[in-house]
């Protein structure tokens, strides 16, 4: 089997932005590190990391993945107690 000219995307997308929201396309210095990046939002989308005060974290600190953007889901069908959990407005 001959892969050289194939592209590996790493694709992310939480059940609440439908299909998928971030991509990257993989590298072989990705793979020798030994960590994929979670990548890049799509156009239309928006990223954000937050920490617990919801402020902007900086490079390499730990923090919680925010989405928003046209593809971003308006909520859990007749559960507004889901939706309330997993949105800010």
């Amino acid at each position: 089997m001959n892969l050289k000219n194939t592209r590996l995307y790493n694709l992310f997308g939480p059940a609440e932005c439908t299909l998928t929201s971030v991509y990257h396309e993989v590298t072989c210095e990705d793979i020798k590190l030994g960590e994929i990046p979670i990548g890049r939002p799509f156009p239309n989308m928006q990223a954000f990391i937050f920490d617990e005060y919801r402020q902007h974290v900086i490079p390499g600190q730990v923090g919680e993945l925010y989405l928003g953007g046209i593809q971003r889901s308006p909520g859990y069908f007749g559960r507004n107690d889901l939706t309330e959990q997993v949105s800010v407005n």
